[in-house]
């Protein structure tokens, strides 16, 4: 009986010791930093798993979380201990050569969260955090301080970049804020960002999965938010004011979703150059809902760009509400186009598009076809009302105008010149214009006029002049000067 408890007694004993080394295995350190004390050198002392705290003060000095494989350095924190960023000031060496990226710089790593710091003074090819190579990783609660670079991430996929400040006293925008490159799954929210060239610019279609939300960006040189080739990213509730080209800018950048942001801009013109709230260049499959844009040249601008969605958006106050060239079968549905000097306006061999379900109301023009403007438009079911000059306004050929109401306009729906030919306008509503409801002039030949309602309008209902082999049948002309003229 004696042996049997005796060895019970082992048993257990060394099920403590066991548990006890186990529990002692991986535990993490917290090394602290004193001021005049090095941040270098605690990273080079530290592990997997420490947190690295640093006491407030100024510490000069690149630091570089790179370092040899085996220790790895995952999942490591280095923070500062004062919740105010501007209490720990990390200013970059900008004597080291060009191999150093980053005043931190992370690279091949997992899981490293640095936090609560002033990142100041990097040169233009530096940036405040540097991270290549590696994955999910967090940058959060830092102020980037005049750096040539904000963060930038380069092939380091799932990484997150939140709740920062950047922005430049000195050397005015010459930066990137946050600069993402071939680094799919990067949530970048809560920052602000002011006075750099471009507040976020992301490159590589490898970026897909990114969401860009909730940022405040201001007052950059060039585009609040650039797109270069990028792939599948999401823009959603962002703020973007005063940048003085662009508030978003797409170049060769497809199948992304920007939804929910608000821009507005300096003005149609800045220094000479064209200023736009969304800019796409040679873009397509983008889908873009629900933003406001206003104060710029265009509110929504495509060029050479096919297979866009744009719906749901307040275009106001702008040269142009939303407009194309060079542009082939995109989708403008349900837009509110009110109160720009023209508001939906097609030019420059743009053909095959949808434009419906919009509102072009108080412009100078509520939709103009130029006569540049392509073919095999479909202009369907769009309000266009109270406009100075003209609801709807075509001066191109062989396209749709059908069930749009355009009411109280100076014209209703005008065709104007000898490329204006080969359209059809069917069940359109024209009433209570100060002038004619639809009117065809100057060699506006070969169109066709279908069942249209126009009534109550202060000039004639359906005038022609010069304007010869049109098709004129089953339209309602009552209540207006003259219900049809044909004149010449």
């Amino acid at each position: 009986m004696e042996e049997l408890v005796i060895n019970i007694i082992k048993i257990l004993l060394l099920a403590y010791l066991i548990f006890t080394l186990s529990s002692c295995v991986g535990t993490a350190a917290e090394i602290h930093v004193q001021q005049g004390g090095s941040i270098q050198a605690a990273v080079n002392n530290a592990k997997s798993d420490d947190k690295i705290i640093v006491e407030p003060g100024t510490y000069t000095g690149n630091i570089d979380i790179s370092r040899d494989y085996a220790n790895n350095l995952n999942n490591l924190v280095l923070m500062a201990s004062s919740s105010n960023p501007g209490d720990t000031i990390i200013v970059a060496d900008n004597t080291a050569g060009p191999t150093v990226k980053g005043v931190i710089s992370i690279k091949y790593k997992t899981h490293v969260t640095v936090k609560g710091f002033t990142i100041t003074g990097a040169r233009n090819d530096m940036a405040g955090v540097y991270l290549s190579q590696g994955k999910q990783c967090t940058v959060e609660n830092n102020i980037f301080l005049n750096d040539g670079l904000g963060v930038k991430l380069t092939s380091f996929p799932d990484s997150v970049v939140r709740n920062n400040n950047f922005n430049r006293t000195s050397t005015f925008g010459t930066g990137t804020g946050i600069d993402i490159e071939q680094s799919g799954n990067t949530m970048v929210s809560g920052n602000s960002i002011s006075n750099q060239n471009n507040g976020i610019h992301i490159v590589g279609s490898n970026s897909k999965g990114s969401t860009i939300s909730g940022n405040s960006i201001s007052q950059n040189t060039n585009s609040g938010i650039l797109m270069e080739s990028a792939k599948g990213v999401t823009l959603t509730g962002n703020t973007l004011n005063s940048n003085k080209n662009d508030g978003i800018y797409l170049s060769f950048s497809d199948e992304n979703n920007l939804t929910n942001n608000n821009m507005k801009m300096l003005g149609s013109a800045v220094n000479g150059t064209n200023t736009n709230g969304i800019n796409l260049y040679n873009s397509k499959s983008n889908t873009i809902s629900n933003n406001n844009a206003s104060s710029a040249e265009h509110g929504i601008f495509f060029n050479t760009c096919e297979n866009n969605v744009v719906q749901n958006n307040k275009v106001s106050s702008n040269l142009y509400g939303i407009a194309m060239r060079y542009s082939h079968k995109n989708k403008i549905i349900n837009n509110n186009a009110d109160g720009n000097k023209e508001g939906i306006y097609l030019t420059h061999e743009t053909s095959g598009n949808t434009i419906s379900g919009n509102n072009a109301n108080l412009c100078d023009v509520g939709i103009h076809l130029t006569n540049y403007c392509g073919k095999n438009n479909l202009v369907d079911n769009n309000i266009a009302n109270s406009n100075t000059f003209y609801g709807i306004y075509l001066e191109t050929n062989n396209n749709v105008i059908s069930n749009n109401h355009a009411t109280g306009n100076s014209r209703g729906i005008y065709l104007l010149g000898s490329g204006c030919y080969n359209n059809t306008l069917s069940n359109n509503i024209v009433d209570f214009s100060t002038g004619n409801g639809i009117r065809l002039a100057n060699t506006s030949n070969y169109n066709k006029l279908v069942s249209n309602s126009v009534i109550s309008n202060s000039g004639d209902g359906i005038y022609l002049v010069n304007s010869n082999n049109s098709y004129i049948d089953s339209n309602t002309a009552r209540g207006n000067n003259i219900g049809i003229h044909v004149e010449s």
